[in-house]
């Protein structure tokens, strides 16, 4: 289970710079896809970060916000990221 309320689990690591906590901004519910708008409290890069619900369970991935790159994991399918872009666009 993934504990959004009154505290967010929050594991998200800057997929940019590599640092271990974001600030979240915003929860999202896309169709299945459960993600949280984050910025890097580090370098300040936003991104969204993809709760592990449904196909992403034991996938790492995140989008960057402002050029919808997709970060994953090296075992991550290629199709679910393409899922997830479609979804935050």
């Amino acid at each position: 289970m993934i504990r959004i309320k009154p505290c967010v689990d929050n594991s998200f690591i800057c997929p940019d710079c590599g640092a271990i906590k974001s600030s979240i901004n915003e929860i999202k519910f896309e169709s299945i896809n459960v993600m949280a708008e984050c910025t890097c409290k580090n370098c300040g890069f936003k991104f969204f970060g993809i709760f592990p619900v449904g196909h992403t369970v034991g996938h790492s991935f995140a989008i960057g916000k402002l050029n919808s790159r997709i970060y994953s994991s090296d075992d991550s399918p290629d199709w679910i990221g393409k899922s997830l872009l479609k979804s935050v666009n």
